[in-house]
């Protein structure tokens, strides 16, 4: 493990060697979808001014960028953090206590990877770093410089909800002592070298003065000044002061509050003006999020700075007064153009039938729900509902049976929804119809049943959400979704002049005006054609269904 100090103020912002890197932890509540903890991207060999700004704006941008898809996914946020209070420094006992923690870790760490074999990477990088600290503790003990055992220790303070302190002869005299502990496993470890066997201590307890530091509670946010109340704290007011509130309409209050905090760098109220208002406005435009969306995030910033005005008053008038921004009637659902289909399709999921280990992608359901869906311009409900006998010949034809004939997972938008349509040639293609006998011989009753069915969502919430992350991987936004499927089928229908009244059975569409299709009698066989009207250039999917990864 290479050097790696924490580089002063910036968050995210490391060094390594010589170069500047960037890192952000991902939210625990997006793990799972993005499919990994930390994000981690390369600055080069830049100036540390010039890493800074990098770093800063990549820290808004993946801030922002993580907010966004909270929101498209309907992930409830959980409330904004709270503020900490202003931390202090350590006492000597305490240093030295946090030293010794931080000996044992390192202790253990060695045991680890010795365990693991000298000659594995993993021993390699350990050897490295080992020799960076051992380097930084000499120099620190023989009367050298401290400065890159500085970043050390300032990075286990604050790990511990502390700062260094200021006095420098202070703060000379704790590193020492600090690096003194680290120093003695230092050398425990190169016992370890020699064959000798040393012991990694035990694990302490941590000082209760330690344990109050570092998870000491805020100031009563009813109580501070305009000059240190931030939006957090309003937003805690607020909840408190109805505590039964929806957990949706709290969850949408504080959605908002944290995407105020990574735009505008958390202010304090006190020094809101019109003037950064207007800023922040400007920011949610230029952001990635939808009109309709950005304009709800104004709205909430407004509710809860009109609540502190008229219930604690620490600000006499709300700065943002009016301020607002006019959303869409509606979000515009794009068609998806013959090149963005073969874009998303290129995914490994439908070139090698990769399928994703997310509990939300369903197994088979990643492959299937999206090429199905791009055929058929059905609803992702509609497709995540599907039985194994809703794929059946009707008249001859090998069909989709889009009905309600098991109440308890299955539901419809509308009357018209109702429909039995060819199932297209590229699906049969694909394997499709050996899927769906694969699926009843192992004896599911649903065509994909490790969906799972939400009272709220039904069976096509789960998928829904996972498609969202995985169109967004593709660096699709907010007018390309599973939807848009629906739009694209109606495009491609239209330029081959297919009629409208096929169109609107096909897709399960309420035709429009008085009396419109209503003594027609469209049967599969009708729609033939139809399906068959329906490609995309350049997509050209290779068959690589064999068995469901489903087992019951």
């Amino acid at each position: 493990m290479a050097n790696i100090i924490v580089a002063k103020k910036v968050q995210g912002l490391v060094q390594k060697n010589n170069s500047y890197y960037f890192r952000l932890r991902v939210p625990a509540n997006l793990i799972a979808a993005i499919g990994k903890k930390e994000i981690t991207e390369p600055l080069g060999r830049l100036s540390h001014p010039q890493a800074a700004i990098k770093a800063r704006e990549l820290s808004a941008h993946y801030s922002a960028l993580f907010l966004t898809l909270l929101n498209e996914l309907g992930i409830e946020p959980t409330g904004p953090a709270a503020p900490a209070l202003p931390r202090r420094s350590p006492t000597m006992a305490e240093a030295e206590h946090i030293a010794s923690a931080g000996a044992r870790e390192l202790l253990l760490k060695d045991e680890l990877v010795r365990s693991a074999g000298a000659d594995t990477a993993a021993g390699e990088s350990w050897s490295g770093a080992l020799h960076d600290i051992d380097e930084e503790v000499t120099s620190a003990l023989s009367g050298g410089k401290q400065g890159q055992l500085y970043q050390r220790f300032k990075a286990d303070l604050a790990a511990h909800g502390l700062i260094a302190p200021t006095d420098k002869d202070e703060l000379r005299l704790m590193v020492y002592r600090w690096a003194a502990v680290y120093g003695k496993a230092v050398q425990q470890v190169k016992q370890r070298v020699k064959g000798e066997p040393v012991d990694t201590p035990e694990k302490k307890e941590l000082l209760p003065s330690l344990l109050e530091a570092k998870g000491k509670a805020v100031t009563d946010p009813s109580k501070k000044t305009a000059d240190n109340l931030k939006l957090t704290d309003v937003y805690q007011l607020w909840r408190d002061h109805e505590p039964d509130r929806n957990k949706k309409t709290a969850g949408a209050a504080a959605l908002a509050v944290q995407r105020f905090e990574a735009l505008m760098n958390n202010p304090s109220l006190g020094k809101l003006t019109r003037a950064k208002g207007a800023e922040y406005r400007k920011l949610l435009l230029a952001s990635d999020l939808t009109l309709n969306v950005a304009s709800v995030n104004m709205v909430w910033i407004n509710i809860l700075l009109n609540f502190e005005v008229d219930n604690y008053q620490r600000i006499i008038v709300n700065p943002w007064a009016g301020l607002g921004i006019t959303a869409n009637a509606a979000t515009i659902r794009e068609e998806w153009t013959d090149t963005q289909a073969v874009k998303l399709f290129s995914d490994p999921i439908f070139q090698s039938y990769r399928l994703p280990k997310s509990k939300n992608a369903g197994m088979d359901a990643a492959y299937w729900v999206p090429v199905i869906g791009a055929y058929t311009g059905a609803r992702v409900s509609e497709l995540a509902q599907l039985l194994v006998d809703d794929l059946q010949v009707i008249d001859g034809i090998q069909c989709f049976r889009i009905a309600v004939t098991d109440s308890t997972i299955q539901s419809l938008k509308n009357e018209p929804s109702k429909r039995n349509i060819p199932i297209h040639p590229e699906l049969i293609r694909l394997g499709l119809l050996d899927y769906r006998d694969a699926m009843g011989a192992l004896g599911s009753h649903r065509l994909y049943p490790a969906l799972t069915v939400s009272e709220d969502n039904g069976a096509g919430g789960a998928v829904s959400k996972w498609f969202s992350i995985l169109k967004i991987s593709h660096g699709f936004g907010a007018a390309n979704t599973f939807h848009g499927f629906r739009n694209t089928i109606e495009s491609k229908l239209q330029r081959v002049r297919e009629g409208q009244l096929y169109i609107d059975r096909y897709l399960g569409h309420k035709p429009e005006g008085m009396g419109a299709g209503t003594y027609a009698r469209v049967k599969p066989a009708d729609l033939v054609g139809t399906a068959a009207s329906i490609a995309y250039d350049g997509l050209s999917l290779p068959r690589v269904y064999t068995v469901p990864q489903w087992k019951p």
